[in-house]
């Protein structure tokens, strides 16, 4: 089986060979989610040009903030805060760039 690792390039993985602890997180066995959470992904995003650039910079603001949360943790965070519904529609947009990457 060939799978993409971290680093983005594939590489063969033996039959019976569980390392989808190491570098992957799977959702179904035919979906993977990207191994980095995405607190710390949003984290990383900056000069970007759309709405997710302003969350990015909230979040690094934010020592409250979960940087190994998933989307809906983020979201949950966001609620508390009372953020706006722009925030939400970034964090949106934000989750469909974390899972293509």
């Amino acid at each position: 089986m060939i799978r993409k690792n971290i680093a983005g390039t594939s590489e063969r993985c033996d039959a019976g060979q569980d390392d989808s602890k190491d570098r992957y997180m799977t959702q179904d066995d035919d979906e993977q989610i990207p191994a980095m959470p995405f607190g710390r992904w949003l984290l990383t995003q900056r000069d970007r040009g759309d709405w997710v650039d302003g969350i990015a910079d909230a979040a690094r603001a934010d020592r409250t903030f979960p940087k190994d949360g998933d989307p809906e943790a983020v979201r949950g965070h966001l609620r508390k805060q009372q953020a706006d519904g722009d925030a939400f529609a970034a964090i949106d947009d934000a989750e469909s760039d974390w899972m293509a990457a």
